[in-house]
């Protein structure tokens, strides 16, 4: 009688399919793979389910050093079991060699194998390639067989995303040929080369504006060559890229783009909700050493004889910008921040979220120089405002920031800026009275005080400090 009753009770108190699924769903996030082994085991309506974790990504990246093994691994898998290709939605491509030669030879051994394996994969959302270095015109030397079936990939209509990473060459067939392309990333990649002897023999390809691909987000980090397909339109091959359906836009800043950046940005007024512009620089190496130069303050530079402003873009939620103070000779690092407090004074009243980040990579820091920066101190016969001073004060002024809750000031500290964590209990510290992240966090937060003060009960101020994770 009792068994019957528990039997009874346990069927009655079954959980919906739907909440089973959401528990399927939190084992995937937590990748417990033996775990989701099991619960494909558990009810057949669970395999198919269960399957689009536990097949849906080919990362080479994650599977670094050892990317031979994971990928001869799974290619005698699928070339077994092809009714799973079809789960197989994301994948991440990376020729991992030191050396052009020895990535040629690698690809003359894998790529028959490496061609059929894509060929497979008829349903991918998401197509990474990525390189370990940089090698010149490396789309070149990739088999042709291999090329066939990345541009099969691109052409699919499930095929929204594009990354690249120290990809040189990339041909602009393989974007144009991505028609349902909605995201992409360029980071330290470039296009093919124009030949402008090959231009001139050309006839100018076009098609209907209705039928260019429409991307919603875009990143382009070191990767410039990409605006020289934009404004002025030369090409007779172009790019057809539709950018006026663009909500999220970061691209790393250098100023011989800027007129074609802010160009891009505007056609994108409607629907630009998230823009974040970095800054950059430059190496020149000599006999001596490399010395590094600022790209300074390209974004603003004058477009069509006026300077840049945000108003126009009556959606933009969210604002991130990066900027590099240096000095020169009779200047100041403060000047940096007049022209980016005049850049943010014409942030829409929409705006939500700004994040600063202050890079002091080019900065010579000793302890001196940190605590000079971040305590300034009372010299009488040298007054001297804080460091953040007309930040603050450009924060603080409610006008012109009604919706503004979220505030981020972000201070990077050269990468040879010998630092203690409060985590660690064993260290090694190269000079005693060096600032720690928190003191310097302390002190952006008194220097912005007016700031957390107009958002107090309203949102939120926070001050980092770090090393490293920079744009170059």
């Amino acid at each position: 009688m009792s068994s019957l009753y528990l039997k009874h009770t346990f069927e009655t108190v079954t959980l919906p399919f739907d909440i089973l699924l959401a528990v399927i769903d939190e084992v995937a996030f937590s990748n417990d793979i033996s775990t989701l082994r099991s619960c494909s085991l558990l009810h057949r309506d669970f395999l198919p389910y269960c399957r689009k974790y536990l097949f849906g990504t080919f990362d080479m990246l994650k599977a670094s050093p050892n990317t031979e093994r994971y990928f001869l691994k799974f290619y005698v898998f699928l070339t077994k079991n092809q009714h799973l290709a079809y789960y197989v939605r994301v994948v991440h491509i990376l020729f991992l060699k030191d050396s052009l030669v020895d990535l040629k030879k690698w690809l003359q051994t894998w790529g028959p194998s490496m061609a059929r394996l894509l060929r497979l994969l008829t349903h991918v959302e998401f197509l990474g390639l990525y390189s370990g270095h940089t090698f010149r015109g490396l789309w070149c030397h990739i088999a042709p067989e291999v090329q066939s079936a990345l541009m099969q990939i691109a052409a699919l209509t499930c095929c929204k995303q594009l990354n690249f990473l120290n990809f040189d060459g990339i041909p602009r067939s393989l974007l144009n040929n991505c028609r349902s392309l909605k995201s992409l990333n360029m980071t330290s990649s470039s296009l093919e080369s124009l030949d402008p002897q090959n231009e001139l023999n050309k006839k100018t390809i076009t098609i209907p504006k209705a039928n260019w691909i429409h991307l919603e987000d875009a990143m382009f980090s070191n990767s410039e060559n990409i605006f020289q397909y934009f404004y002025p339109y030369t090409s007779t091959s172009p790019l057809f890229l539709d950018f006026s359906s663009l909500k999220r836009l970061s691209v790393t800043l250098s100023p011989d783009i800027s007129e074609a950046l802010w160009k891009l940005i505007y056609s994108a007024l409607e629907t630009l909700e998230s823009l974040s512009i970095n800054q950059t620089y430059k190496e020149e190496i000599t006999t001596m050493a490399i010395t590094y130069y600022p790209f300074n303050n390209g974004c603003l530079t004058k477009v069509g004889g006026s300077y840049p402003t945000l108003s126009p873009l009556s959606h933009l939620r969210r604002f991130s910008f990066s900027i590099m103070p240096h000095v020169l000779p009779g200047h100041s690092h403060l000047e940096h921040f007049s022209e980016l407090c005049m850049l943010l004074r014409t942030c829409p009243l929409s705006i939500r979220e700004i994040n600063i980040k202050i890079d002091l990579f080019l900065l010579t820091i000793s302890a001196d120089e940190v605590e000079d920066i971040f305590f300034p101190g009372d010299d009488v016969d040298n007054p001297r405002p804080p460091f953040l001073q007309e930040l603050d004060s450009t924060f603080s002024d409610w006008s012109l920031f009604p919706s503004l809750t979220d505030v981020k000031v972000d201070i990077l500290l050269a990468d040879d800026y010998a630092q203690t964590s409060d985590s660690d209990s064993e260290y090694i510290q190269s000079e005693p009275e060096l600032m720690s992240f928190s003191e310097i966090e302390k002190s952006v937060r008194n220097m912005m005080k007016l700031t957390r003060r107009s958002l107090r009960g309203k949102g939120h101020f926070l001050a980092s400090a770090r090393i490293g994770n920079r744009i170059h």
